[in-house]
């Protein structure tokens, strides 16, 4: 790993990272499951978040009914958003970060609606917000790592991307751009495959 005293950037996954919403998840799987008569558990589901919707759909063998469970699980999500909570000391220590002219960024694979809703509660806006489209893949590429440096003119070298799912790993490992690995998130990852932080105030001593 390089050194991080020197970056200009972070961006942050957010469910798992910055926001707890397996609640939210969970409530809307169920309904899907009771709408669309299907039997998937929700932890076969949760195993597969980081990825893009319909590839996790793709991976659980209901490619045939993904519009429907797309559109039941999104409105089904964003009516219990009250069900999503942010984790403890993300907005003080992004407030922090913010006002001491770092660049800050989301890089996420939920929709773009419910995105800019949750992140509308915060005092500042984001320099970079990157949610799935058409044009680009989802992680593990690292399209929108891509993208977002682009957009905010940072390099690699100086940015760095903080995660919860081994997804989030190798799009970071792919964008050659360092990574945290968010120890409070929804999935673990070796020691030795990342550095991981316990808290979001450690990313402070990183910097």
């Amino acid at each position: 790993m390089d050194d991080f005293k020197m970056k200009n950037l972070i961006l942050f996954d957010l469910d798992g990272v910055l926001i707890d919403s397996q609640s939210n998840m969970e409530y809307a799987w169920n309904a899907v499951q009771e709408a669309v008569s299907i039997s998937t558990p929700f932890n076969d589901y949760f195993e597969l978040v980081g990825r893009p919707f319909h590839e996790i759909l793709e991976l659980l063998g209901l490619t045939s009914m993904a519009h429907e469970i797309e559109k039941i699980f999104n409105s089904t999500s964003l009516s219990g958003l009250s069900l999503i909570k942010f984790y403890p000391d993300i907005v003080d220590t992004l407030t922090y970060l913010h006002h001491k002219g770092i660049k800050l960024g989301v890089v996420t694979s939920k929709d773009s609606m419910r995105t800019n809703k949750i992140l509308n509660e915060l005092p500042f806006d984001f320099d970079v917000i990157q949610t799935p489209n058409s044009k680009y893949r989802g992680k593990p590429s690292p399209d929108h790592l891509l993208i977002s440096m682009a957009i905010t003119g940072v390099d690699p070298r100086d940015t760095i991307y903080i995660g919860d799912m081994q997804v989030d790993l190798e799009a970071a490992y792919r964008a050659k751009i360092d990574y945290l690995h968010a120890g409070w998130g929804y999935q673990e990852v070796s020691q030795e495959d990342a550095i991981v932080v316990s808290s979001i105030k450690d990313v402070i001593n990183y910097l």
